[in-house]
């Protein structure tokens, strides 16, 4: 099992799974937080990122406070 370790980042309806060992991770988290993402405090170990954001998304109930209110239900890959 080759988990990575994967933050999220949040905007309006749209959520960004990021994994912090991709060689462009401080650019792409970067360039995302300049366009008014926020980091999620959510991290989530997982084999890829699709499975990442399928934990994520089957789990948000419990990270309801994690999304100031936003309702989110779009999701970028």
């Amino acid at each position: 099992m080759n988990n990575k370790h994967y933050v999220f980042l949040l905007k309006d309806e749209i959520i960004v799974p990021q994994c912090l060992e991709d060689k462009e991770c401080g650019e792409v988290i970067s360039s995302l937080l300049y366009q008014g993402f926020v980091v999620s405090n959510v991290h989530i170990l997982s084999e890829g990122t699709e499975e990442a954001l399928k934990k994520y998304q089957m789990n948000k109930n419990k990270y309801s406070n994690d999304f100031f209110g936003m309702n989110i239900s779009a999701v970028v890959c």
